[in-house]
């Protein structure tokens, strides 16, 4: 006879508009970057980025499902990524809802019947696989909010580690405020780890469209 499943409640965060004003650390073996962060998302289909520096913009960017476009502003160049490359440059598979959930705090898949669930002290966990990818979500039991995720690529053992701090009520909804992001990569027997920081100061939810300003001045060249 088969165990009844465990079945885990989980609040994701439901919205139409999403905007942030946050802080960005990014950190490895060579350089450690700080920059301010403006975010705007529609759920589901584009993410806007806009980054700063000293009050200056250096770079806007958007995301949809099919890639990314970036804008290098000091050097007037700009870039097109599908996910394919992008995720080659963080030898990491990365897809529009990764980056998304990793902004918001939901869980990147679904969950489905083919999810082994369990049930710890305080906590669910919930154990799924995507093609190479095997994916740990830690729900806490009081909130039902995703505070930390594992994923590991089967075919490379690289790692990402994701936790969540600092929830805050946004209009009846849990939103953390902080997501730290820990990348481990193997590379020829060597593991390299870099950081990801985002700090937000301020969010905001809504049903009114923010705008999201971006097109591609002439006198830019295509890296």
């Amino acid at each position: 006879e088969k165990p009844t499943k465990i079945i885990v409640p989980v609040k994701n965060n439901d919205f139409k508009y999403f905007t942030a004003k946050s802080k960005f650390v990014f950190q490895d073996e060579k350089q450690q970057q700080a920059a301010n962060l403006n975010i705007r998302i529609r759920k589901d289909s584009l993410i806007w980025l806009s980054v700063s520096l000293m009050g200056i913009e250096g770079g806007r960017g958007i995301i949809t499902p099919q890639g990314c476009t970036f804008l290098d502003r000091i050097n007037k160049k700009y870039y097109e990524l599908d996910f394919a490359s992008l995720s080659k440059q963080f030898n990491f598979n990365l897809d529009f809802d990764l980056i998304q959930s990793i902004i918001v705090g939901n869980m990147p898949l679904k969950q489905r019947e083919s999810d082994e669930n369990s049930k710890k002290e305080g906590h669910f966990q919930i154990h799924q696989h995507e093609k190479q990818l095997i994916i740990d979500n830690f729900i806490e039991e009081n909130t039902q909010k995703l505070y930390q995720l594992d994923v590991s690529d089967a075919s490379s053992e690289n790692q990402l580690t994701l936790s969540y701090h600092q929830f805050q009520d946004i209009m009846g909804q849990l939103f953390p405020h902080q997501a730290n992001t820990k990348i481990s990569v193997v590379q020829n027997g060597q593991t390299k780890i870099s950081t990801i920081v985002i700090d937000h100061q301020r969010i905001e939810t809504s049903n009114q469209n923010p705008s999201f300003p971006f097109n591609i001045p002439s006198s830019y060249t295509k890296k």
